[in-house]
């Protein structure tokens, strides 16, 4: 049979059995390794040649250029930098300019270490740096997603954070994304609808946001009017409800019976919860009231805020460096970070920390959810560190954190 006709499950089982892929032993590659990547991935192994995830082909060899001639007189010297920071800038013009763009990295290496000396590492770290946001911003910095079986999706360039979303949206795990105005909450969560090929609903809350608004409602003749969380709920679907904190937590209540059990009562009856319904929450705080930024912010109900796994969501200054035309690094996400537990050790780590806050008499609830939500998470190759941010220690302070921590010693 040909790798192209075979499912994702015989390529998955495949690659196993042959020790290829990225972290084959936990199944992570299911989620961010599209099919195609998979197939081209055995074709090289059969073949015998590597293959490159990062970029979903096999890695080519780069023939050496030939040696430059030796110019007649003396060299040019190289602009000398004018702090203990090589300037980085100079140093590629001129290389460019006495090399007419025919230079392989063996020689910009040796040209730098000659003129620069101890501040060469530093230099080359800097070059390749450049040379890689370059190119990258050059190719219009378009990612390939796929999840599961679904068809491959092409996006512009996404927040560093996006891949902890698209494993959490994986698994229809329902998130709250806290972070400043402007951080790029409301796009980011167009482009898990979109990853995930459902259709995407929004509202924003505020202090005037009624029941009716959520759950519809029905005139004077009689006819229901629906909403866009009713539809994503009964047809399938991605709503976010963004700025969330500025709602009243009375009205939020209404969403509690939606996001944690199978049906969601509205006024023309009770409603069946689709399989691929997932609620984002856009929040500019933590839930627990307002502060001098955001004075209009409400505590939320601790049964409303232990339905999501909370992700901090910062300003990505190279996202936005991009938007603006400019080239710059955005913070790496390692999705595995801390290392993808079994689910005996991640339950044996909720019940320690329950215990402990329990014994501190911590305000903060661990509860079944925590359990069940990491297990799956787990499946999608969640690392410990994060599960740890996302539901078991959310929204706690860091002294807080600390002292739950040494009482369970974790």
């Amino acid at each position: 049979m040909k790798y192209k006709d075979m499912t994702t499950d015989q390529l998955r089982g495949l690659m196993r059995e042959r020790g290829i892929g990225p972290d084959v032993a936990k199944g992570t590659w299911i989620v961010h390794c599209p099919k195609s990547v998979a197939v081209a991935a055995l074709l090289a192994k059969d073949n015998g040649q590597e293959f490159d995830y990062s970029v979903g082909r096999v890695k080519s060899v780069k023939p050496d250029l030939p040696k430059l001639p030796e110019p007649a007189g003396e060299l040019p010297p190289l602009p000398k930098p004018q702090s203990t920071d090589p300037d980085v800038e100079s140093v590629i013009k001129a290389v460019k300019d006495l090399a007419g763009g025919r230079v392989n990295e063996g020689q910009i290496k040796r040209i730098a270490r000659e003129e620069l000396d101890e501040q060469f590492n530093a230099l080359l770290t800097k070059v390749r740096n450049k040379i890689s946001d370059e190119v990258a911003v050059a190719s219009g910095i378009k990612m390939t997603v796929q999840v599961r079986d679904l068809p491959e999706v092409e996006l512009d360039r996404q927040h560093y954070q996006f891949k902890l979303l698209l494993a959490c949206g994986s698994v229809d795990q329902h998130m709250m994304l806290v972070g400043p105005a402007g951080s790029g909450k409301t796009t980011v969560a167009a482009s898990v609808a979109e990853s995930l090929g459902r259709p995407f609903e929004a509202i924003s809350f505020g202090p005037t946001t009624s029941k009716a608004d959520l759950m519809g409602y029905k005139d004077a003749n009689g006819n229901y009017h629906d909403t866009g969380l009713v539809r994503a709920y009964r047809d399938g679907g991605v709503f976010l409800g963004d700025e969330m904190d500025a709602a009243n937590a009375g009205v939020l209540t209404q969403v509690n019976m939606a996001l944690s059990n199978g049906h969601m009562s509205t006024p023309v009856g009770m409603l069946k919860r689709h399989k691929n319904f997932l609620f984002i929450a856009g929040c500019n705080t933590y839930g627990v009231g307002a502060n001098r930024q955001y004075v209009g912010r409400n505590q939320l109900d601790a049964a409303t805020l232990d339905r999501f796994a909370v992700i901090e969501f910062p300003i990505d200054e190279g996202l936005e460096a991009y938007a603006c035309g400019i080239s710059k690094r955005s913070p790496q996400l390692n999705l595995a970070k801390g290392g993808v537990p079994s689910n005996t050790e991640w339950l044996d780590r909720v019940h320690k920390v329950r215990d402990a806050v329990t014994k501190l008499e911590v305000r903060h609830i661990v509860s079944p959810r925590a359990s069940i939500g990491g297990t799956k998470l787990i499946a999608a190759g969640v690392g410990l560190a994060h599960l740890d941010d996302l539901i078991l220690f959310k929204g706690m302070d860091a002294a807080t954190r600390k002292k739950v921590a040494a009482e369970c010693a974790i």
